[in-house]
């Protein structure tokens, strides 16, 4: 795993004390660089800060937003490669390594793993593969040379291969760079981010398990939402009538062109629109018809099967009994080509356990 000494793991957090003192326990003494970015109003105690190892940089920042607190990063990151990770998720070092061995051999900027999702339930940890509702990660990739076109092929249908990806530093730096909105939540923060990848380089995800996407936290967005400080998700916002005139589309345009000149502010605009329109109306579809399936209790059919060939929905290949922990789960995925390390598996799971113990 030589190639992880020159990989900078950042982590925003907020208000999840314990579980962010877990993954700095996780990660502390081992080879990456981690910079914490803390944006709640308690910093973690010195006491706990001092009983991590010196790869470990804790930042607080109680009074900036999520994108303030990213802006700090511009002096901060000395490596080759970086990439977010979130508060309460585990990524796995065999696969981050490949993930970046990856990058060297083909030119890419950025590449993620396969993804299992995890939370823990009756004692004991659950996990399953994660498939996201627009398309799966199986085989996804964006190879094409055309910069517009791998914003176009991203875009429909979606998939977030490249916000948790491991990244080249400047690749990742321009990612971060486009400030679309300084607010607590920013809603076009991913899909700016996600933009900005495709525009800048080729990307792909690989079979093999590098990320546990984390269920045991309420989003913080879906808090916010309960409260109605979130009335509209972002793809309801792209499909209103006025989205033409957005500031959002502009930002991002400008932004693009400072990557490339060679394309004008007006050509990249109408790209961008366009692009997020196919985007909203994609998930809108799937959102709804997902939504409909499940509150409808409608039986296999074959529109369904067709329905959710269409969506991009992959039938689920486990039952329930093969993802009562992590390891059996890792292991049928083994069977099907994604590997993984046994030893790096057994080890996040009796971590994760002793968390919970």
């Amino acid at each position: 795993m030589g190639f992880l000494g020159s990989l900078s793991i950042i982590i925003p957090t907020y208000n999840r004390e314990n579980f962010v003192k877990r993954t700095l326990s996780y990660w502390s003494g081992k080879e990456p660089v981690i910079i914490v970015l803390d944006g709640s109003t308690k910093a973690l105690s010195d006491e706990f800060l001092k009983s991590l190892e010196k790869n470990i940089y804790y930042l607080h920042f109680p009074n900036l937003s999520f994108q303030q607190r990213l802006s700090q990063l511009d002096n901060l990151i000395e490596t080759k490669y970086c990439m977010l990770h979130a508060d309460d998720e585990i990524f796995l070092l065999s696969g981050l390594s490949r993930c970046i061995e990856e990058i060297e051999s083909n030119n890419l900027i950025c590449c993620l793993g396969r993804c299992l999702e995890f939370e823990y339930a009756d004692k004991q940890i659950i996990t399953k593969p994660w498939n996201p509702l627009h398309t799966s990660f199986d085989g996804y990739s964006l190879l094409d040379d055309s910069p517009i076109v791998r914003i176009f092929k991203h875009m429909h249908p979606y998939l977030c291969s490249t916000v948790y990806a491991v990244t080249k530093t400047e690749n990742f730096l321009n990612n971060i760079s486009c400030h679309v909105d300084d607010k607590i939540e920013n809603l076009f923060f991913e899909i700016s981010y996600e933009l900005s990848s495709a525009f800048q380089g080729k990307s792909k995800v690989i079979n093999e398990l590098s990320w546990l996407r984390s269920n045991e936290n309420t989003p913080h967005y879906t808090k916010d939402k309960r409260k109605g400080k979130r009335t509209k998700e972002t793809y309801q916002i792209i499909m209103e009538s006025d989205f033409k005139t957005n500031p959002v589309i502009t930002k991002i345009a400008k932004h693009l062109h400072d990557l490339d000149n060679n394309y004008s502010v007006k050509l990249l605009g109408e790209i961008v629109f366009s692009a997020l329109k196919s985007y909203a109306y994609h998930a809108n579809f799937t959102i709804k018809t997902a939504n409909f399936f499940k509150t409808n209790n409608i039986e296999e059919s074959q529109d369904k099967i067709v329905l959710k060939k269409l969506l991009g929905w992959t039938p689920p290949f486990m039952n329930k009994n093969d993802c009562k922990n992590l390891s059996n789960t890792s292991k049928k995925w083994r069977e099907i080509g994604v590997q993984s390390n046994t030893n790096e598996i057994n080890y996040i799971e009796y971590f994760i356990n002793g968390f919970y113990k």
